[in-house]
């Protein structure tokens, strides 16, 4: 985690603001625009004493309805969001995903080999490997199209300035990826609670903050479910797929809507995706040559991958132990050892893996669908980043989508556990109060430092936690908007 002088860096080992009756929400419900219905709360119909003041949950609403509050929100937010991008990302240069850039044979496409990638981090990281299993000239990794999305930092006159323009150019792509969401579910900006609430999980996110420091790939992933979500709700199935194919082959996560389509029977959508992969992988393959990337080398015939040969082996690529690993097996490996059990086998790992896709299937193959797929590509989504061998705290930037429909739904809830588990999914992923201010708070605290705090907090597994309890929210939400149209229908 990084910001606020409190996480450390993250290196892989390597109204109710309207007074209507009504309040409309855009919806969609198989790529066909509906219109859903929620009574909005006006400031005179809340609970109140006899003595005429508004009391309990009616004086929270009135509070958060006044422009003061409000705006105080807002602007702290985005305030704190130019801080931290201000003080720790502009000067940060090291990270996983700046140790893949520039790739040796891409700069030599452009004649920037010895001024832009000779001294460059990733030419110290590809050096590493042995090479007789891989050569240092082809190397490279992640996924094709994210080279693709980062040569235009090739045309800067040094790597410092490369590396300066690729946090620009990330800022972009994430407010680009929120933009097209809000699109999506239809929240329109205007001044009431949803604005507020928005402004936090997005501008008051550390994992958001993480990631934009890092130049994390997972922020361009988020823009391909963003876009090919934006582009499903408007029936376009066939660009739907398009993108989530481009999303896959910038990084893996996006590729887990490919079966949800087949579940679904969009098959429109999945042929476009597999065949988009297809061709991505081809053409990568015949530029730059897929055995010199260790995550693929394994998939050739005869091939020897690397990646896949460590994600066999405890602490050095997957299942690890380490507090930064946020996924299933990171907290079994913790729960295990604090229970005293040692070391716990990656067989029991692997089956409570396999026990968390089958529960995934299942949930998707007992609901008919209609009306509610944001919520189960959210919960698809929250499913990926736990249930992935091995994560990273920056990958919980690609929570921001299922934020965002959570806020949503919420705000057309009358039921109190989704929102109580929403905010403390926040709390918990977000961490909204910088944690150098919560330690000098602590009396005699057992924290030697902030950056300690920070840390106990992975030790305690929160990050996973949240994403946990923002799961469990949408799931009871969709059973929620299940119900309703069910009831509707019968009517």
């Amino acid at each position: 985690m990084v910001s606020d002088d409190t996480f450390p860096l993250v290196l892989s080992r390597g109204k109710v603001g309207s007074h209507s009756p009504d309040r409309v929400y855009p919806g969609v419900v198989g790529g066909v625009g509906v219109r859903r219905h929620m009574p909005a709360v006006a400031p005179s119909e809340l609970r109140t004493r006899p003595d005429g003041v508004a009391s309990g949950f009616g004086r929270v609403i009135s509070g958060l309805n006044s422009r003061i509050s409000l705006g105080l929100v807002v602007t702290l937010s985005a305030a704190r969001f130019v801080y931290n991008i201000a003080r720790y990302s502009v000067d940060n240069d090291r990270s996983d995903t700046l140790l893949t850039f520039p790739v040796a044979t891409i700069a030599r496409w452009v004649g920037r080999y010895q001024d832009l990638f000779v001294g460059s981090l990733a030419h110290g990281f590809y050096g590493q490997f042995p090479q007789d299993l891989l050569d240092l000239e082809r190397h490279w990794t992640y996924g094709p199209v994210f080279h693709v999305l980062t040569s235009p930092m090739l045309l800067f006159p040094d790597i410092q300035s490369g590396y300066l323009a690729f946090l620009g150019f990330t800022m972009v792509v994430f407010l680009v990826a929120v933009a097209a969401m809000l699109r999506t579910t239809g929240i329109s900006p205007r001044f009431d609670v949803s604005t507020a609430i928005l402004a936090l999980v997005v501008l008051n996110n550390y994992a958001v903050f993480n990631a934009l420091t890092l130049r994390s790939i997972e922020v361009y992933e988020l823009l391909f479910l963003a876009l090919s979500a934006r582009a499903f709700s408007l029936g376009r199935h066939r660009t739907t797929g398009i993108l989530i194919g481009l999303g896959a082959l910038t990084k893996f996560i996006p590729g887990v809507v490919i079966p949800y389509f087949l579940i679904r029977r969009q098959w429109r959508a999945a042929l476009y995706a597999v065949g988009t992969v297809a061709v991505g992988m081809a053409a990568a393959e015949y530029l730059l040559g897929l055995e010199y990337n260790p995550m693929f080398s394994g998939l050739l015939f005869g091939g020897d991958s690397i990646y896949l040969n460590e994600c066999m082996t405890e602490d050095i690529c997957a299942y690890s132990r380490h507090p930064h690993n946020q996924a299933l097996s990171g907290v079994v490996f913790r729960i295990g050892s604090a229970l005293g059990y040692g070391t716990v086998s990656i067989g029991l790992i692997q089956l409570s893996m396999l026990a968390g896709v089958l529960a995934l299937g299942l949930w998707l193959m007992t609901r008919d669908g209609a009306g509610t797929w944001l919520i189960e590509w959210s919960v698809v989504l929250i499913a990926a980043v736990l249930l992935v061998p091995k994560n990273e705290y920056y990958y919980f930037c690609l929570l921001v989508f299922p934020f965002i429909v959570a806020v949503r739904e919420c705000m057309k809830s009358d039921t109190r556990l989704p929102r109580v588990l929403v905010g403390a999914a926040y709390v918990m992923i977000g961490v909204p109060v910088p944690l150098s201010l919560v330690y000098r708070l602590l009396p005699g605290s057992a924290f030697s430092s902030p950056s300690d705090l920070a840390t106990r907090l992975l030790e305690w597994n929160l990050p996973f936690l949240g994403a946990v309890a923002l799961l469990a929210a949408l799931v009871l939400l969709a059973g929620e908007a299940q119900e309703v149209r069910q009831s509707r229908s019968l009517n």
